[in-house]
């Protein structure tokens, strides 16, 4: 250990630890260290942005892995720490994530399975993480928390795990969204009140379809994006993680390329897989889980580690920008079972709420003026030993060393190479594509018909047969919902050939949307061979409408903002009404119109100037522009 002393303002600091785990140095340059046994305690790493926080974790997980005292899992939100881990430890890391095989043709995912429920103990905790983490996480509740989603992720979501065949958060949307499986589960339901309460509630399907939108729209960006389902919902573990512990690796879930939304809940559901695991059967090697960005974890699980971690083998790191006094669990449970805090630069009331919560009433002033005051990658430390707490020592973040490898993208090659397994886009898709297809059609047919307007599903037209038409105020729109087809877009291409002339409405969930419209867009830019088929596309965007499926209800989606259902926009569609809706020039919508008509994704400056006047053509010279795309009108306000 180091030796206490108070007198950090007056230099009188000395660095006696000699042995054990470096921490840091002191201002001479001396380095300190924490006895061997200490580094297993929790920690709190406190710090606002760029004072050194990263630094300091990356020194603490290499002086682990250097002395071989455990495993370091890395959930990192932003992927710097943990990329640089990987880079300095190449042979140890394995990374969990799912991308495109070097072909392109298929999903390569080194997975870990996060749904676990053998027993009862871990479907409460799946189920309680899961309500905690939507519940508080604003982001994915939208203010919708409430009595209804209460019951649907604590009750129901229990029975729907109980299951056999349910596995995965997809498992569990798959029923959600399908009338016949939830009629099907009532036979099995033991408790005689939830068995009521569901035969009331799926009497209207319509009602249930309300009932339960908000905690499907919660779901569907975790369940259905195959990059996110590759990383934490296998068939099977790609990578054996009792055997990856044993071994002292350094795991890195690429959380940091699920999307800001899912950070956390995919974070929280491997952290959740790491303490079934432990408590089922203690790991074979210390396991030390460094979190960045720990404010948004769930309480849920922090609490049950924080209390009972060390006890199975598990050290957690937490790391922060600031202490969330509103918190009951950081203001008791995190600094009343930390061990270890490092306390960087930090505002002027975050620093009185950590001087108040871990120093003596006399020393408080001068701790908050010494947390302030320091600069970049300097930190006070505390520890709490036999003594209690000891401390503040005043450290210094140590240089990096050199990395041994320099390019990350290798590093996760290799270990798909190894540890993944492969995935067709259509079989990842698979356990909710049919049930998630049901549902958003009888979702779209519900709200057109429930408006006085006439719907048929699955009506022959000519050679094929949509999922729906709808006929408004005597137009009729061919209805086609997109799930899976989105992972093979030349289907969606090939619906748009064999409904030439016709209007079309495409729907989606709402985190699709983009996806729909960007691939629309470059069907019509295609060259060579499949020119004549893009000139087809191109001819179709003025009768194409994307409708999107958010908290039960359906907007017209356009990259600028969603815009509601009204029929005046169901006619323009949305391509014309991306040109309209971004507020530009009338010359794009005329030009829009233009190319429609010849089919043409560019025209030239000269077809230009035939069109609009020499004001406008000249506008174009003087930013250099001979010709103009789709993609160039559809953006018109940037080139006016």
């Amino acid at each position: 250990m180091y030796r206490k002393d108070y007198g950090i303002l007056t230099g009188r600091y000395r660095a006696s630890g000699r042995e054990g785990v470096p921490i840091g140095l002191s201002g001479k340059g001396n380095t300190i260290s924490l006895q061997s046994d200490s580094v297993f305690r929790h920690f709190l790493v406190l710090g606002k942005t760029g004072s050194g926080k990263s630094s300091f974790m990356l020194n603490l997980a290499s002086q682990i892995l250097k002395l071989q005292l455990g495993s370091a899992i890395v959930l990192d939100p932003h992927g710097k720490l943990a990329t640089d881990l990987a880079l300095e430890f190449p042979d140890k890391a394995l990374i969990v994530t799912s991308g495109h095989s070097d072909d392109g043709k298929s999903r390569v995912s080194t997975g870990i399975r996060t749904i676990l429920k053998s027993n009862p103990d871990e479907i409460d905790q799946v189920t309680s993480i899961l309500r905690d983490q939507f519940s508080r996480n604003l982001a994915l509740s939208q203010g919708t928390w409430g009595p209804r989603l209460e019951t649907v992720f604590t009750v129901l979501m229990k029975e729907i795990m109980n299951r056999r065949e349910v596995h995965s958060l997809s498992g569990i949307l798959s029923y959600l969204v399908n009338q016949n499986k939830i009629k099907a589960m009532l036979r099995d339901v033991q408790d005689e009140n939830v068995r009521e309460f569901l035969r009331m509630q799926i009497s209207d399907w319509r009602n249930w379809n309300s009932y339960i939108s908000s905690s499907v729209n919660k779901l569907l960006p975790v369940a259905t994006d195959p990059k996110i389902r590759g990383m934490i919902d296998p068939d099977d573990d790609c990578i054996n993680i009792r055997d990856a512990i044993r071994a002292g690796s350094l795991i890195i879930p690429e959380i940091w390329t699920t999307g800001t939304e899912n950070v956390s809940v995919v974070s929280s559901l491997f952290l959740s897989r790491i303490w079934l695991d432990a408590r089922k059967e203690q790991f074979e090697n210390h396991v030390f889980v460094f979190i960045d960005e720990a404010q948004s974890f769930p309480e849920y699980i922090l609490d049950m580690i924080l209390r009972e971690g060390r006890k199975f083998g598990i050290t957690l790191i937490l790391a922060t920008q600031f202490l969330p006094v509103n918190s009951d669990l950081w203001k008791k449970t995190v600094l009343g079972n930390a061990g270890n805090y490092a306390v960087f630069a930090l505002t002027s009331s975050d620093a009185s709420h950590v001087a108040a919560s871990i120093v003596r009433l006399q020393a408080r002033e001068k701790i908050v003026d010494a947390i302030q005051t320091q600069p970049p990658y300097n930190f006070l430390f505390w520890q709490t030993g036999d003594d209690g707490l000891q401390g503040p020592a005043k450290i210094v973040v140590p240089k990096p060393h050199p990395p041994k490898a320099s390019d990350y993208s290798e590093i996760r090659r290799n270990c798909m190479l190894i540890h993944g397994k492969t995935t067709t886009p259509e079989s990842l898709n698979k356990p909710s594509e049919t049930d998630l297809h049901a549902y958003i059609l009888e979702l779209t047919v519900g709200y057109f018909s429930g408006r006085g307007f006439i719907c048929d599903v699955a009506v022959k037209k000519g050679n094929t047969i949509p999922d729906a038409t709808v006929n408004v105020e005597g137009t009729e729109f061919i209805v086609e919902v997109e799930v899976s087809d989105l992972a093979n877009f030349r289907r969606v291409t090939e619906k748009i050939l064999n409904y030439q002339g016709r209007r079309m409405i495409f729907v989606t969930i709402g985190e699709l949307c983009n996806h729909l419209y960007s691939g629309i867009l470059q069907a019509c830019r295609d060259s060579g061979s499949e020119r004549e088929l893009s000139r087809s596309v191109v001819g179709m965007l003025g009768n194409i409408t994307i409708l999107g499926v958010e908290s039960g209800s359906l907007f017209i989606y356009t990259p600028s903002r969603h815009l509601p259902v009204r029929k005046d926009y169901l006619q323009k569609g949305t391509f014309e009404l991306s040109v309209a809706v971004g507020k530009t020039h009338r010359q794009g919508q005329i030009l829009l119109d233009y190319m429609i008509k010849k089919k043409a994704f560019r025209v030239s400056a000269a077809e230009i100037r035939s069109i609009f006047s020499n004001t406008f053509t000249e506008s174009l010279t003087s930013l250099g522009m001979e010709s103009l795309t789709i993609y160039d009108v559809l953006a018109f306000k940037e080139i006016e």
